[in-house]
């Protein structure tokens, strides 16, 4: 391997590259070995992480292609068929930086919408989630069509659109994306009957995407300063590893709400996820309930319950209501056994 210097980056830009998909990778094992650990099966949001990180891994060995093909090094220095190569191995690695960070998104948000019963958030999910989906297809086709047909990659030779202005553009979306994928757990948390510390620490977790927002701002500083850069192919190398940070950190992100700390905390709550009531280990009935009272959330839970028929479901609402009916029953059996009613003296007296 070549040594890294300022006229051959190539190096730094497979390290970084490679590191940060072993990091992304790690993330995304550490999260499925949790949840199945704790409930016993995968559900939809892990397999929409699974399929973000086969984008990343994909758009990491595209981007290698494009450094076998001397990316790194000043233009002057490559050969016509390497500026095909890398060029041809950038334009596929724009396409499929879209693919990943639109399943890292929608992995979190599905995960979100399954912790509240409440309808308004699910519904709020389901906006946030077509307007990614139309974020994404939207991109797609303009970074698919970014030159003039037969060859849609070849920025140096064809005709192309101003890329830097809609790069700038596609960056502020998904910059405000991220503020949704924040703002709407930190909401769903706010309405939860817990103490305030608990709370903290779950907007904590789910608050992590700050990082994906600080990696979004530095790709769109760089990007930029490629306006008035005298050879833009060649320094769009930060630009270019700024969208491997943002890949990493959104897969991360994404998983890191359900390492083991919040999970436990979930658990402990009895909170249900897909379907899977998680009650807590050690019965101590500590637990969050999400509106003004417990018992509007029974009542709420129940009512929906007569709707379901879901073999696989526990309702939350059921286990409630009938541990109440339980302890009720038994407190009147104990009250009314040692009591002395207007009927257990007729009773008597007619026995006499």
């Amino acid at each position: 391997m070549d040594k890294p210097s300022p006229d051959n980056l190539t190096p730094v830009i497979n390290i970084i590259t490679w590191f940060l998909l072993v990091l992304a990778t790690l993330s995304v094992l550490t999260k499925l070995a949790t949840k199945y650990l704790i409930i016993r099966k995968l559900t939809y949001d892990d397999y929409l992480i699974i399929l973000s990180l086969v984008f990343f891994a994909a758009q990491s060995l595209v981007l290698s292609i494009a450094t076998a093909n001397n990316y790194g090094k000043h233009l002057s220095t490559l050969t016509q068929s390497q500026q095909t190569g890398l060029q041809k191995a950038l334009y596929a690695s724009a396409l499929l930086l879209i693919l990943s960070l639109l399943f890292s998104k929608v992995s979190i948000l599905v995960f979100v919408q399954a912790l509240s019963p409440k309808s308004i958030d699910r519904r709020i999910a389901l906006w946030v989630g077509a307007v990614l989906v139309i974020w994404a297809v939207s991109s797609e086709l303009v970074y698919a069509f970014q030159c003039h047909i037969p060859r849609p990659w070849d920025k140096i030779n064809s005709k192309c659109i101003d890329m830097i202005d809609w790069e700038t553009a596609f960056g502020v979306l998904n910059l405000l994306s991220e503020v949704a994928l924040i703002a709407q757990p930190t909401f769903i948390i706010l309405g939860l009957q817990a103490t305030a510390r608990r709370k903290a620490v779950l907007i904590f977790f789910f608050s992590s995407r700050i990082l994906v927002i600080a990696a979004i701002i530095c790709q769109l500083i760089f990007n930029r300063r490629l306006a008035s850069s005298r050879e833009p192919l060649f320094n769009s190398w930060t630009v270019m590893l700024c969208n491997q940070a943002i890949q990493c950190t959104s897969i991360i992100c994404s998983s890191v709400p359900q390492f083991k700390p919040l999970m436990e905390s979930l658990r402990s709550s009895g909170m249900s996820i897909h379907g899977t009531a998680m009650h807590s280990a050690g019965g101590n009935g500590s637990e969050f309930a999400v509106g003004s009272s417990t018992k509007a959330s029974a009542s709420h839970f129940t009512e929906s319950d007569n709707a379901r028929t879901a073999k696989d479901e526990i309702p939350l609402g059921r286990i409630r209501v009938r541990r109440s009916i339980e302890m009720r029953q038994s407190h009147a059996v104990d009250w009314d056994s040692g009591s002395e009613t207007s009927q257990s003296k007729i009773v008597k007296g007619v026995k006499a």
